[in-house]
């Protein structure tokens, strides 16, 4: 078996889904790609003092998929860069280790050899006796919550292990950098306290992975690759749907909040039962009443742009009509003040032109940071749920 950091929190809900998952190929998403892209493009970006707007418009090749830069990841890469400037700057000169990209290996601590439990931190800072763990989140769907988070008390078991030999460390800082959320947290631990967890928590849930795999559904399942044929959860599933609630009887509210937690489990599952399907087709295996067929085909683009252009040119036709020639946005524009190109008083007067849009209602647990609006809002204020 092998344990990773990013599937701790699964592990610990359900430790049964270790030996589940290992029937299942590795495959990946171009969600997945994008947020190695990111990593990459911060890695870079810090070590060699670049400013990520420059990446814009450039492509990283991973996993078989082209990530281009677009001006969102450079805002978040760049959000991220000016929370580990923060932390850096907050120790520089007072003999702070800084490191980036950071691989681990922790199998000492669960009770496996190891190159069975591994990972990479985004981001270790270690000032005298506190060790930071920065953990940086490409996503923007699922508001990352840095309390008790088992990802980030994995990383930082993993790095007081590496780094802690003399034992110096007394306290730990665990740090999410979810700029697409708005959100950049911390969580602190004592040494002790992270070591009783370990121990008692996570090494815990390996034994019982070895010795006792039981399953339970939950919101760990959303990224299980055996979702699609755990027993456990398609019984949950079903259960969900003997009584659906009413959404004009007070005494259904708590159903109906059961419900809505259950939404994500159902696109879960609806998504591995997907890519399982293609999985067996793509191989030639059957799926009973179910085929391959050829899908939509793809927008047209230019092969070559510069013989087009050329083709174009020689046509004696308008600049106007070759190229399309569209205003910078306000991130790139303010991206001029950090350059040094415009000033902070040229800069404010530009503000006066930006506009945007508000915010519409949306539906959120109630562990949300954000106040609630509910009395506030009426039916057809709120987005459409997918």
């Amino acid at each position: 078996m092998r344990v990773r950091p990013s599937s701790a929190a699964r592990l610990i809900a359900c430790p049964g889904s270790v030996a589940a998952e290992a029937d299942f190929p590795n495959t990946t998403s171009i969600h997945a790609a994008t947020g190695t892209a990111a990593h990459s493009l911060l890695e870079e970006c810090h070590n060699e003092h670049l400013i990520p707007s420059d990446f814009i418009g450039q492509n990283y090749e991973v996993d078989g998929f082209k990530v281009s830069v677009d001006e969102n990841m450079a805002s978040k890469v760049q959000a991220a860069l000016d929370v580990y400037d923060d932390y850096s700057g907050r120790y520089a000169g007072l003999d702070a280790e800084i490191h980036l990209e950071v691989p681990l290996k922790f199998g000492e601590l669960v009770g496996l050899p190891d190159e069975q439990a591994t990972g990479t931190a985004d981001c270790v800072i270690i000032h005298t006796d506190t060790i930071y763990v920065l953990d940086y989140k490409n996503g923007e769907g699922v508001y990352v919550d840095v309390a008790d988070n088992a990802q980030l008390k994995t990383y930082a078991l993993a790095a007081m292990r590496h780094f802690n030999k003399d034992q110096l460390i007394n306290r730990v800082v665990t740090v999410v950098i979810q700029p697409g959320m708005n959100n950049v947290a911390e969580c602190d631990y004592t040494a002790a306290e992270l070591d009783d967890w370990g121990v008692h928590v996570l090494r815990h849930a390996v034994n019982d992975a070895h010795n006792n795999p039981w399953r339970a559904a939950g919101d760990h399942c959303k990224f299980c690759k055996a979702a699609s044929t755990c027993p456990t959860l398609n019984q949950r599933l079903m259960d969900e749907f003997e009584a659906l609630p009413n959404p004009t009887r007070d005494e259904d509210a708590k159903k109906l909040g059961d419900a809505m937690r259950s939404i994500p489990l159902f696109q879960a599952w609806i998504r591995e039962v997907t890519s399982a399907c293609n999985h067996r087709l793509n191989e030639g295996l059957p799926v009973a009443g179910y085929k391959l067929v050829e899908g939509r085909r793809g927008n047209r683009k230019w092969g070559n742009e510069r013989e087009v252009v050329d083709h174009l040119q020689s046509l004696h036709l308008e600049p106007e009509y070759i190229y399309d020639m569209s205003l910078q946005s306000p991130a790139r524009i303010e991206r001029l003040l950090k350059e040094g190109v415009i000033t902070k008083d040229e800069w404010n007067q530009i503000q006066a032109h930006i506009t945007r849009a508000a915010a519409k209602p949306t539906i959120a647990p109630e562990t949300d940071a954000r106040p609630d609006i509910s009395s506030r809002a009426s039916a057809n204020d709120f987005e459409a749920f997918n």
